[in-house]
């Protein structure tokens, strides 16, 4: 993992602008998200749901967890003559644009954290780096809730008739069944909220180095869907992203 993202120190972050120089990309694979400690966490999320009875989705979390790598575009160009280089999720830059990067220095090089085109208002950022912390709790909430109170009644609900052939909805069997499955879909949501922690600090430091109003609040994939013209690649809203 970039050491960008483990870093907590905001200030090691900067941003410089001019034109982009000397541009190489590629798409290769690597590690963001996952080390090998990290399966080991992900195989009790997976663990306790196939305990709930959520078969499939434990076996497409233990797939994940077998593949630590993803793709992601490896990106070095030069401003100002100043070498830097890093990873993007994808880039849709290229010689001669002028941009904005956030960067933090290494010495003999800058490795690149973000990369804005302000005339476009396109960013790209290292992976996973899309929501600064409130809008995060947001979305995480938001899956809790829906997880707890649609899911849940509807899974119990077929469940109990199943084994008891009544659909007794709210009675006490259910009611003691529905917080157990509400706790397991909370700790499910806080581990995976632990996971992404890093990229959610890096992400909010990075809308402040560009100077972006309500950094904290700040949901990229939001921003980007409102945005949406017919005709627009894709990749856009999924990988790189309008602010």
């Amino acid at each position: 993992m970039n050491n960008c993202i483990n870093d907590n120190h905001g200030d090691s972050l900067v941003k410089l602008s001019g034109k982009i120089t000397g541009y190489r990309q590629n798409r290769l694979e690597a590690s963001f998200v996952l080390t090998r400690d990290d399966k080991r966490r992900t195989s009790i999320v997976s663990a306790a749901l196939a305990t709930s009875g959520m078969g499939g989705q434990a076996i497409g979390i233990a797939a994940n967890a077998s593949h630590i790598e993803e793709e992601a575009d490896h990106v070095a160009f030069e401003i100002h003559g100043k070498p830097m280089e890093e990873w993007l999720w994808r880039s849709p830059f290229q010689e001669g644009d002028e941009v904005e990067v956030v960067v933090a220095n290494q010495g003999d090089h800058h490795e690149i954290v973000a990369v804005a085109k302000p005339s476009e208002r396109l960013v790209a950022l290292y992976p996973h780096c899309v929501r600064s912390r409130l809008a995060f709790y947001k979305v995480a909430i938001k899956w809790w809730l829906a997880l707890t109170f649609l899911v849940a009644p509807v899974f119990l609900n077929a469940l109990i008739w199943m084994i008891i052939g009544t659909r007794e909805l709210f009675g006490q069997g259910f009611g003691i069944a529905w917080i157990g499955v509400g706790g397991m879909f909370g700790f499910v949501i806080l581990m995976l909220m632990r996971q992404w922690a890093p990229f959610v600090r890096t992400a909010q430091r990075i809308f402040n180095v560009l100077g972006w109003e309500n950094a904290s609040s700040i949901d990229l994939v939001k921003t980007t869907r409102r945005q949406r013209k017919p005709g627009d690649p894709p990749e856009l809203g999924v990988y790189y992203f309008k602010y």
